[in-house]
């Protein structure tokens, strides 16, 4: 109708229906065309979600327990070319399969915790944009490890949880048992009952019934305690028993088969066996001491639980033939034949033969294992633990050693490498030539350091409370060094020296230059050297030309003056900083003396 409001608002485009009825009879007539016109206006556009093309993390492959990861360099983008705000959740997982939110994670950073060690991380990425928010994005995931200790020393315990993730290959069962096949038997009342335990069950009280009543409730004794996987149960009304089970009952487990009557004393509590229907609706059902069903299933067309079975009447089985837990319930996975083939004590052939003894052989339980990898050093008195992964020990040669530890199943390997410095007992270590010892961390040794190869600082601050006898090379981009003395090459970039009050004015080398000043002024404390000073006199003033390191930290170099040597000063009015100019690693700095007399004297003073 032209003028209904009906379809107001509403979109003209997909297919319509006419339907006509005769309301008038005793004519009749035929419908040849007919014409839908459709009056309106033109919709406006569809607004689109905006979309998110790819995302990283800062880190990628692994990271440690004490260091955070951020979302970077979003692709963000709306089509209708509007802002797009971000809404973040980490999510966490131990199985690569099922990822939970992280409480709190809902920002674009994530400080690591011993919480997410040994398992992965991911952040689901969520745009939003006029109104609507578009599909989420989820990043790579990143695997969270401990850090290990850098150093050991010879004679005490190290140990290192490597804690590298390797999703297990083995099948996580969630019930104790599943009913793999039971019986009317051949004639009369020689129903039995075989159960299939999937995972090391304490069976004792659980019972077995049928829709109306339980059979038997297992006893409170050892043999139900701890039933292993692959253990087929056998339960049979000793009333009747079927000729298709041995005359002796068989209560040994270790073959990995039970043959029980239902009324052994020895097993069981008292109880009745009603018998199963051969046509009316049926069940069988397991349950724990506390009532929950275990496994269940309905048969003569009963529509209660899972598997419902078809008819199972007189002298009839029905047997699972899959190999899965899942499976259990699935009706078509189910056989209904005559009783005399049934296979109590047995795999159900095919598929389910195989589950049984993969049950049975520990192979559904198959977890990744620890070991050094083949370019790993071996460290003498340390070793990792194949299943814990542990790397443990007590070291018994110094030495810098490579540790690769590698996590393994099958072809699948994930490894970590770290450098060990081992120490003496002492708390002394070697670098020795030929080899690096790089610091991703910071580093705080026990003792002193002689370094014949190469040490790489990187961006960290490695302390030795000991002297650092630097006979090899030591890079140290942007970290700090700390140490209490030194032998050999001035070190490059930012040092500091340990504080020690009676080491700053000792003088090692006995060349009249207190330790503290020999740092300030980059000389080498353990052997006599001259001051890196030049004098001059220019128009009547004293000045002092002086070179120092320009990584020195922690102390204060002052020039003083003097016109008798008692009374000596510094700063405006009697010093005057000429020129203070940095070349490569050496500082330079020309001081003036501000006052002129027939006798002038300049020192340097360094200080903490």
């Amino acid at each position: 109708t032209f003028s209904s409001v009906r379809c107001w608002g509403e979109n003209s485009q997909g297919i319509w229906t006419l339907r006509v009825s005769d309301l008038t009879s005793g004519t009749s007539g035929t419908l040849t065309a007919a014409t839908l016109t459709v009056h309106g206006t033109t919709a406006g556009p569809v607004n689109q979600p905006p979309v998110i093309a790819s995302a990283s993390l800062s880190a990628s492959g692994m990271a440690f327990t004490d260091q955070g990861v951020n979302v970077s360099s979003v692709a963000a983008s709306d089509p209708e070319g509007l802002p797009v705000t971000l809404a973040y959740q980490w999510q966490q997982t131990a199985d690569n399969l099922t990822f939970t939110d992280i409480a709190g994670g809902t920002s674009s950073g994530l400080a690591l915790s011993e919480t997410y060690s040994g398992r992965l991380v991911r952040c689901r990425i969520t745009p939003f944009a006029g109104g609507q928010n578009g599909a989420a994005f989820t990043t790579g995931t990143l695997a969270v490890n401990r850090r290990p200790a850098r150093w050991a020393r010879v004679g005490s315990t190290y140990s290192h949880d490597s804690d590298l993730f390797l999703a297990s290959s083995a099948t996580t069962f969630g019930r104790e048992l599943i009913i793999n096949e039971f019986s009317q038997g051949n004639g009369g009342s020689k129903e039995w009952v075989e159960l299939l335990v999937l995972k090391t069950a304490d069976l004792r009280g659980c019972t077995l019934a049928d829709r109306t009543g339980t059979y038997t409730t297992f006893a409170s004794v050892a043999l139900w305690s701890a039933i292993t996987p692959g253990t087929l149960i056998i339960i049979y009304n000793n009333a009747d028993r079927d000729t298709l089970l041995s005359a002796t009952q068989d209560l040994d487990p270790s073959d990995g088969v039970l043959v029980i009557a239902h009324n052994n004393a020895s097993a069981f509590t008292a109880g009745t066996w009603g018998g199963l229907s051969n046509s009316n609706a049926e069940s069988v059902i397991i349950k724990k001491s506390a009532g929950q069903i275990i496994d269940a299933l309905s048969l003569n067309n009963e529509n209660v639980y899972d598997p419902k079975l078809a008819a199972v009447g007189s002298t009839k089985s029905a047997f699972f033939t899959g190999d899965t837990e899942p499976g259990a319930d699935n009706a078509l996975l189910w056989t209904i034949g005559n009783a005399s083939a049934a296979t109590p004590g047995a795999g159900n052939g095919g598929l389910n033969t195989t589950f049984v003894s993969n049950l049975r052989s520990g192979a559904f339980n198959v977890q990744p294992q620890f070991r050094l990898g083949s370019a790993s050093d071996a460290v003498p008195g340390l070793g990792v633990q194949a299943t814990t992964g542990l790397f443990t020990g007590t070291p018994t040669t110094a030495g810098l050693y490579q540790v690769v530890i590698e996590r393994f199943l099958s072809s699948e390997v994930v490894s970590h490498s770290f450098p060990l410095l081992v120490l003496d007992a002492g708390g002394s270590g070697i670098v020795p030539s030929s080899k690096t010892w790089t610091l991703d961390a910071t580093v705080t040794l026990p003792g002193s350091l002689t370094v014949q190869g190469t040490v790489n600082m990187g961006s960290y601050a490695l302390a030795i409370p000991g002297t650092l006898a630097l006979q090899g090379t030591l890079l140290n981009p942007s970290g700090t060094l700390t140490y209490l003395n030194r032998t050999g090459a001035l070190p490059p970039g930012q040092i500091s020296l340990v504080s020690n009050p009676t080491n700053d004015v000792a003088d090692d080398d006995g060349d009249g230059l207190a330790n503290l000043i020999e740092f300030g002024l980059g000389t080498d404390p353990s052997i006599a050297s001259t001051l890196p000073i030049t004098s001059q006199i220019t128009g009547g003033h004293l000045e002092f030309t002086l070179q120092q390191p320009a990584g020195i930290t922690g102390v204060t170099t002052t020039v003083e003056v003097s016109g008798d040597l008692t009374q000596w000063q510094s700063g405006s009015g009697h010093t005057q900083v000429l020129s203070d100019s940095t070349t490569a690693a050496t500082r330079t700095l020309i001081i003036r003396d501000e006052h002129t007399g027939a006798q002038r004297f300049m020192r340097i003073r360094v200080t903490r």
